[in-house]
């Protein structure tokens, strides 16, 4: 059994999935489309790319990205949350990170 939540044999568990304001990532590896913490979230604004990092204790980050791609900017949310999250998770966004 693996030491994070969602890294397994193959890979990361943890996929970027459209939602109805852009993109997210649960770090907990369940589908995007419902809300689990930690998570990450990305949406587009006139601004750029809104990068923000959902903790498990309920507060956020948020960090402003004025990427060429949506791809840049998940790596940026990802790189984001990496400080911040958990040590179990770590390894989880590394892996992403990796891919």
């Amino acid at each position: 059994m693996s030491a994070s939540p969602g890294i397994g044999a193959a890979g990361p568990r943890a996929a970027w999935g459209r939602t109805s304001l852009g993109w997210a990532l649960n770090l907990d590896g369940s589908a995007a489309s419902g809300f689990a913490l930690p998570r990450l979230e990305i949406e587009q604004s006139a601004r750029g790319w809104l990068c923000r990092c959902r903790l498990g204790d309920g507060t956020s980050r948020e960090v402003m990205n004025h990427a060429q791609s949506i791809a840049i900017a998940q790596r940026t949310a990802t790189e984001l949350a990496r400080g911040r999250v958990s040590d179990e998770y770590v390894t989880e966004l590394d892996a992403l990170l990796a891919s």
